[in-house]
């Protein structure tokens, strides 16, 4: 029977590595919503207050997410705090996870426990406010259990059919959280099918029978729940519009869209060493490698997801990537596995350089991630907040100059003389969200540059029937307003007055004439 000490040297690497993760999201917890967040966080307020998602609160992103926020707002407030907390501990789920499926992988087992600093220790230590708990990291989970439950060997036929519903459920729970991730799913179960047809020779019917069927089986049986949860909700024509739109994003496009390089070359720079490992452990083993269902879903997790980004209709930023870093960084520990056993190789005799290579290695590979982490954790020690009365506000204005403005402009709505009644804000949903208000209208009024004339007329007939107490113009959307709705700027000026002007923009307070 093994002792506590077999025990503890099994399992102390791993739980060190993870509580490494944990060491590594601290500084991140307080950082401060960007736009994208504060229209989760909105829409999740909205569900709790009995409202209906799509239908009382439209927001360009997918079910999965709003209900990520809703849950972690539940359990543990609806504040950076409370959703960056939820996010934790669902990355240490998907860390414990990891470190469970990973553990006979790798020629050195020891590097299974530097599995979760490369897929989730890296995204904590570039986190910026813009990249915090968006939906292309939280789909990184659910996507990865599609991978294992299509790449493991089962035993008998059941366990393997079994195993495919099971994936995917979870391709389903991934394309949930991000649309395209089904093309990715979809690309993992065919790589699988082909492997088992070519190498372990499989007949065609067996493989539809025990794989493809199942796997769609379960993919379908996820977006089905989902959509009848909303179309008992008369919001699902709400989602199709959404998920037509973000469809028509990959149409006619080129195979490179080089609209923002700079988020390409973030990436580049940033995940340099983890490319180059991750190009050694596909190309070096060759065959081998993609005779193993698991590995080769990971390679085509980043290959398909990193098409998928490049075709993209929307300007490159680095959220975009983030889809594919948890893949990029385990193929890089295979990598680096595959070298250290070179190492080993060549220097039979010399045992000690396996280990010192294998540290320098990984301190080459997270140097600029740790800088990046370490300004936000100097940024938290005692001796940088010591004389500030608010320290999580002095830090988030740190992060974000324009969040602390935001926070200043929207004080005021707080005020016992302030008028009660919901917001609407054409501008950044942060100040939606720091106004503490209702919204006024399901639309929200963020990228008004996409909104044609017919959304221009609904959403001034709609204000116009249901004043709210409060609208806020953003300075470079006046103009922008008074073009494609004039209307709009005319009831602006009868109906309401400006009580607020600053560096934000303008809030007007409902006085009619």
């Amino acid at each position: 029977m093994p002792t506590r000490r077999t025990w503890f040297h099994a399992l102390g690497p791993y739980l060190a590595s993870v509580c490494l993760v944990v060491l590594l999201s601290l500084p991140n917890l307080p950082l401060p919503f960007s736009d994208s967040q504060a229209v989760l966080v909105t829409g999740a307020d909205v569900i709790k207050n009995g409202g209906v998602l799509y239908r009382d609160f439209r927001g360009a992103a997918e079910p999965a997410a709003f209900l990520f926020y809703f849950l972690g707002g539940a359990l543990f407030g609806y504040s950076e705090y409370g959703v960056h907390a939820f996010e934790l501990l669902y990355h240490m789920a998907f860390c414990g996870f990891l470190v469970f499926t990973l553990r006979h992988e790798f020629t050195h087992r020891w590097l299974t426990g530097l599995a979760p600093v490369a897929a989730i220790g890296a995204y904590y230590m570039l986190a910026r406010p813009s990249s915090m708990t968006v939906p292309e990291i939280l789909a990184a989970f659910p996507l990865y259990l599609c991978i294992w439950f299509a790449g493991h060997t089962w035993s008998t036929s059941r366990k393997r059919a079994a195993g495919y519903f099971c994936s995917g459920v979870a391709g389903g729970l991934a394309a949930l959280f991000k649309f395209w991730m089904a093309p990715v799913a979809f690309g993992v179960w065919i790589v699988a099918a082909v492997i088992a047809q070519r190498v372990n020779h499989h007949r065609s019917a067996a493989l539809l029978r025990q794989r493809i069927a199942p796997a769609l089986s379960g993919f379908t049986l996820m977006l089905s729940a989902a959509g009848v949860w909303l179309w008992e909700q008369n919001a699902l024509a709400d989602l199709y519009r959404i998920a037509v739109s973000n469809a028509s994003l990959f149409q006619g496009q080129a195979l490179v869209n080089v609209g923002d390089p700079i988020a390409a070359l973030w990436f580049v720079r940033d995940f340099a060493a983890w490319i180059l490992l991750a190009a050694v452990a596909c190309f070096s083993l060759q065959g081998r490698l993609f005779r193993r269902p698991f590995w080769a879903g990971l390679a085509c997790w980043a290959a398909v997801g990193g098409v998928l980004i490049g075709i993209e209709n929307t300007p490159w930023t680095p959220n975009r990537f983030l889809a594919i870093t948890p893949a990029v960084g385990l193929l890089a520990v295979r990598g680096l596995d595959r070298l250290l056993s070179l190492v080993r190789l060549t220097s039979p005799a010399s045992s000690w350089r396996v280990p010192v290579t294998a540290c320098a290695g990984t301190l080459l590979i997270l140097s600029p991630e740790l800088l990046n982490w370490t300004a936000k954790a100097r940024a938290l020690t005692p001796g940088a907040v010591r004389n500030e009365p608010a320290p999580v506000e002095f830090f988030q204005r740190r992060m974000d100059t324009n969040y602390d403005a935001v926070r200043t402009s929207t004080r005021f709505l707080s005020a016992p003389d302030a008028k009660p009644g919901s917001v609407f804000v054409f501008g950044s949903p942060i100040l939606l969200w720091l106004s503490g208000r209702r919204p006024a209208l399901a639309v929200n009024g963020w990228d008004l540059e996409g909104w044609d004339a017919q959304q221009w007329d609904a959403v001034a007939a709609q204000l116009r029937a249901q004043p709210p107490a409060y609208v806020f113009v953003d300075p470079g959307y006046e103009s922008l307003i008074a073009d494609m709705c004039p209307a709009l700027t005319a009831w602006l000026k009868s109906d309401y007055r400006a009580v607020q002007t600053d560096g934000v923009g303008v809030w007007y307070r409902h006085e009619p004439r």
